[in-house]
């Protein structure tokens, strides 16, 4: 009856052992599905910026478009990664854009701020733009509108930076 009961004990203590382990490997099953996902999302993006950058800018279509409205809407189509980031957006100008270019550049720019923050830590995302004055090839004066699209990493030192935009 005692070695009944050890066997018992035994058999109880190897159950919850393999529950355990069970629930592990259903968390470790969860978390791969989701980073899965998150892959397949990432290489659609990558395919996406592959493709228009393979587009002649002459087969593009510009309009006139709010980027206030336009941001917006990107953000919306990145509800699910941007649900935890605190997003600011600052007044953006109407442009001349084409949103066939302009999107999927915005998505990664976001989704690349995003992927360097801290779990720790809520993401802080700014957006804003900025009108500056720049010379043409003709030496003509036209006003150009900068996107930024910043966040809080501390990034890179500065002549990295430079070396990875092709400057010395």
């Amino acid at each position: 009856s005692r070695m009944l009961v050890e066997q018992d004990q035994k058999l109880m203590e190897t159950n919850r052992n393999l529950e355990l382990e069970l629930m592990r490997l259903r968390g470790t099953e969860l978390r791969l599905r989701v980073n899965n996902l998150n892959l397949h999302k990432r290489i659609a993006e990558l395919e996406s910026l592959l493709s228009i950058s393979n587009v002649p800018v002459e087969e593009t279509e510009f309009v006139e478009s709010d980027l206030n409205a336009f941001v917006k809407n990107v953000l919306s189509d990145m509800k699910e990664e941007v649900h935890s980031a605190a997003i600011s957006v600052e007044e953006l100008p109407s442009l001349c854009i084409s949103p066939r270019l302009l999107r999927p550049v915005l998505k990664n720019l976001i989704s690349n701020a995003l992927l360097r923050q801290q779990t720790s830590v809520t993401p802080i995302i700014r957006i804003h733009s900025e009108i500056s004055p720049r010379l043409t090839q003709n030496k003509e004066q036209e006003n150009y509108c900068n996107i930024f699209v910043e966040d809080h990493y501390n990034g890179f030192a500065q002549n990295i930076s430079k070396e990875s935009n092709g400057e010395v």
